[in-house]
């Protein structure tokens, strides 16, 4: 099965979190609850990490999905041009839903917010190496990353 990416736009990514638009420059702005950065946890704390990523080139193969129950997980650029955005819903015994899959194409003008509990590809990065600071809620245990093995996943392919 192929997919073909669409970029990413607030209306489509609605039910799987929060675009957050950044930008432009040259302006004194400030946007106050960006994003909806949920913790289902009261003892979690905030993990502020980097993500550092080389491209990955289209076509893609999708081999794994993630999810993370308790808490969203955000991601703001800080140095990226394009990067991949896959997300699907669950079925009905809590896998993700693959046949659903939805392939979305966002700048670096754009970050973006996960719920909790919502299945979606690691960071992937297309074109140029990229850069992002990555918000999540953790313990530092099983429940922080829930991962998939995608048997036979589809392929992603640009628009």
């Amino acid at each position: 099965m192929k997919i073909s990416t669409e970029p990413l736009t607030e209306e489509a990514f609605s039910p799987y979190g929060q675009v957050i638009p950044l930008g432009p420059l040259g302006r004194a702005h400030s946007t106050r609850y960006a994003a909806d950065v949920a913790n289902k946890r009261p003892n979690a704390k905030l993990n502020v990490s980097i993500s550092q990523q080389i491209p990955t080139p289209l076509p893609l193969t999708v081999k794994a999905m993630e999810k993370h129950p308790h808490s969203a997980q955000t991601f703001v650029p800080t140095e990226a041009k394009r990067y991949l955005v896959l997300v699907c819903p669950e079925d009905g015994n809590g896998d993700p839903n693959i046949s659903q899959l939805k392939a979305f194409v966002a700048d670096g003008s754009q970050g973006i917010n996960y719920h909790p509990d919502t299945w979606h590809h690691p960071f992937t990065v297309l074109d140029e190496p990229a850069e992002c600071v990555v918000l999540r809620y953790d313990m530092d245990d099983d429940e922080d990353t829930i991962w998939y093995v995608v048997e036979d996943g589809p392929t992603i392919v640009d628009e």
